[in-house]
């Protein structure tokens, strides 16, 4: 009698977890499916972060040194699945030459080994996220010599193209 009593309530018990475990896998949101070039969801992006870098004068190696560190800060902090563009002041194109646009795809960290693979998330946000960044910061130092800031012009250009329209109300 107390071994059907204790493979009842280990039945019970088994049942319960297979119970909670499908209850969690079934209510769980799926990740977006991503662009493989910018690593937005394909509906667009969650929301948008923009640079501007003006490199019209040279720029002091100090200077560098902190804008790079100011970036990649914030790019290490930006939510998942919002996008960066990084644009360089460009007196030639009216919103300024684009250096870097992609979203930050999740690095893993807040996955649980359990439901997803944290170091597949790295890997790819290495790959994919960080390492790009570090080349487009390195190519947007390079000084593009004018006379005079086109920042008012760009910032009007990029107003245009990114924040109005139907998709930001």
């Amino acid at each position: 009698m107390r071994k059907h009593l204790i493979g009842g309530a280990l039945t019970v018990l088994a049942l319960g977890v297979l119970t909670a475990g499908a209850y969690v896998y079934a209510t769980l949101a799926p990740p977006p499916t991503l662009d493989r070039t910018s690593l937005c969801p394909v509906n667009g992006p969650r929301s948008l972060t923009v640079v501007l870098l003006d490199s019209t004068d040279e720029i002091p190696d100090i200077a560098k040194r902190e804008i790079r560190t100011t970036l990649v800060d914030l790019a290490e902090t930006l939510p998942t699945y919002e996008l960066l563009e990084i644009r360089l002041l460009d007196p030639k194109l009216a919103g300024g030459r684009l250096i870097f646009s992609k979203c930050n795809p999740g690095d893993g960290s807040d996955l649980s080994e359990y439901t997803a693979n944290p170091r597949l998330a790295k890997q790819r946000w290495m790959d994919g996220f960080r390492q790009p960044l570090d080349q487009a910061l390195e190519a947007g130092f390079r000084p593009v010599p004018g006379k005079i800031s086109p920042i008012m012009a760009t910032i009007q250009r990029i107003a245009v193209d990114r924040f109005t329209g139907p998709q930001h109300r």
